[in-house]
């Protein structure tokens, strides 16, 4: 097979790929789409049932946390790959934040006498630190990020629920379209520089 002849098959691959990518990119746009008219019927329906007073901006916590990352790196094809990390636990929860990652468990132990008073104990020094008096049962101490459904009360109606669900799944999806089209792109420059070569090759 010659030079010209393998720009060809090339071609041939990319077209394929980006055929495929452009239908994946449109179901997911289309999903996309769905998943945001959902979520803004099911606030309405809260708003109707709550009041709009209670499902609006006035109750947002007076503290936000994002809970929420969005993590990119370059692929081998020189394309963007966006995934979205939640911060679940007190660990995703300081990542959020900006902050350094917590020390391991099996690094720093904590220890609770009797009196109430807290020790820190280092694993691997030995130090030995006491707290007296010190509150651990604020939901940033738990290292648990605070549910925004509980700014609107305790007993949410079910439509609220869903539209927080179909938000999340909105986040997710939009890091993936946004992957999908940075892959898009990179494909159609890797199409555009063989079809040069290819004019290149039988202009010789």
């Amino acid at each position: 097979m010659g030079e010209g002849e393998g720009v060809c098959v090339q071609l041939e691959r990319l077209l394929l790929q980006y055929m495929d990518q452009m239908e994946n990119l449109n179901q997911k746009q289309q999903q996309l789409n769905s998943l945001i008219e959902q979520g803004w019927f099911s606030l309405s329906k809260s708003r109707y049932a709550m009041g709009i007073k209670w499902v609006s901006s006035l109750q947002y916590g007076s503290e936000m946390v994002p809970t929420v990352r969005v993590v990119t790196r370059r692929t081998a094809e020189d394309a963007h790959s966006f995934r979205v990390e939640r911060a679940e636990d007190g660990r995703g929860e300081e990542r959020a934040r900006g902050g350094e990652e917590p020390a391991a468990p099996e690094q720093v132990r904590r220890r609770k006498p009797a009196h109430g008073a807290e020790v820190d104990v280092g694993g691997s020094r030995g130090e030995v630190r006491e707290r007296s008096g010190e509150q651990t049962d604020s939901p940033v101490g738990r290292g648990s990020p605070r549910d925004p459904l509980k700014w609107f009360g305790i007993l949410v109606p079910q439509s609220l629920r869903l539209a927080q669900r179909d938000f999340k799944q909105v986040v997710d999806l939009a890091a993936e379209i946004a992957s999908l089209q940075s892959s898009v792109t990179c494909t159609q420059s890797q199409y555009r520089a063989l079809l040069h070569l290819k004019q290149q090759l039988r202009g010789r």
